[in-house]
């Protein structure tokens, strides 16, 4: 086989080097939208634990993933984006 893979080895700008620009700028708006919810869910008492849990989860993802692309690969996985839906499932929650 001569296909060969390219990876930027960083969760940052891999999305842009395998799938093109408009794949990046979506993954781009979609850590900040995560950073933006978790931050503003830290002001909350009743959702504090969760967001604060998921703030230290995240940020050694983040800078895990700026030098190797295996956080997307790996165990914490199912923290990183469980904490986010369940933390995201809280925003809907307060609006009903």
């Amino acid at each position: 086989s001569r296909q060969q893979y390219v990876h930027a080895h960083n969760i940052w700008w891999n999305p842009f080097v395998v799938c093109g620009i408009f794949a990046g700028m979506v993954h781009l708006l979609l850590m900040i939208y995560v950073m933006g919810l978790t931050l503003t869910k830290l002001e909350w008492e009743r959702t504090r634990p969760l967001a604060l849990n998921l703030l230290m989860i995240w940020t050694v993802y983040q800078f895990y993933g700026f030098v190797e692309l295996a956080p997307t690969m790996e165990e914490i996985i199912p923290y990183v984006w469980g904490g986010t839906g369940l933390l995201a499932g809280t925003a809907a929650a307060d609006r009903s």
